[in-house]
């Protein structure tokens, strides 16, 4: 069931986890994790708008695995949520 004002976006509507990610959308992943933190993936995916929260989830682990994206992200986070 959908609250009124919300929309949620079918998997058939998503491009398949076998599409390479665009630079728009790694750019707004980067910028929903600054926003949301490392591991809020329901509302990074609502801000990047293309993927499904699992997809933003693998690919923000291989952007910090490969340095793009900072290790402080998921550290602030981390500290955030923990205290």
């Amino acid at each position: 069931m959908l609250l009124p004002g919300k929309h949620t976006i079918s998997s058939a509507e998503l491009p398949s986890h076998k599409t390479r990610w665009s630079a728009e959308e790694d750019e707004k992943l980067r910028k929903a994790l600054e926003q949301f933190g490392y591991g809020n993936w329901k509302a990074v995916s609502e801000s990047v708008g293309s993927r499904n929260p699992l997809q933003c989830k693998n690919h923000a682990r291989h952007l910090v695995n490969s340095s793009k994206v900072s290790h402080s992200v998921q550290k602030t986070n981390f500290i955030n949520f923990y205290g």
